[in-house]
């Protein structure tokens, strides 16, 4: 864990160095929410990006979390990974070991996994008749469809299986 407030703001400065375009503009916002004064300790700053992480939704909150995870690691999260080592291949031998045929192994199948339960989704004559319903029968079927997971958007039926959020971006309705 960071030792002071000033590292943990660098070591954020350092995650959001490798964020360009809507992603940068997202941890800029956070980063103005930690730095205002008042913050006396680390956990005050973890306190605020904690508030700040609560208001997103898909996407943006998987990145906070990730950036939050990388915040609070102990450095080994955030270091790049070693290259893996190449074993040299082995030399070759002029006399090949002769080869003894073993019993196939038996397989026991696995039992069936249970029966998935699918959640009832909602038809385009379901969302023509949203139009005309009220505010707590729309954010019940906002919570049924899920968002994009490009923009963060909340998604429409696209007809065939599909749905399509407002910027266009498409998703397999049952993913």
């Amino acid at each position: 864990m960071a030792q002071s407030v000033q590292e943990l703001i660098n070591r954020f400065d350092e995650i959001h160095a490798r964020y360009k375009g809507v992603r940068g503009e997202l941890l800029s916002k956070v980063r103005d929410e930690l730095v205002k004064p008042g913050a006396a300790s680390t956990k005050d700053v973890l306190a605020r990006f904690d508030a700040v992480a609560t208001k997103y939704k898909g996407v943006r909150g998987e990145l906070l979390a990730k950036v939050r995870e990388q915040l609070v690691g102990d450095g080994a999260a955030a270091a790049p990974k070693p290259a893996p080592v190449v074993a040299r291949p082995a030399p070759v031998v002029a006399k090949p070991a002769p080869v003894v045929a073993k019993p196939a192994p038996v397989v026991v199948a696995p039992p069936p996994p249970p029966p998935v339960q699918l959640q009832p989704q909602a038809s385009i004559d379901s969302v023509r008749q949203l139009r005309r319903s009220t505010p707590e029968q729309k954010a019940a079927v906002a919570n049924m469809l899920p968002s994009c997971r490009v923009c963060g958007r909340g998604m429409k039926p696209a007809g065939s299986g599909t749905l399509m959020c407002e910027k266009g971006h498409v998703r397999n309705l049952a993913g």
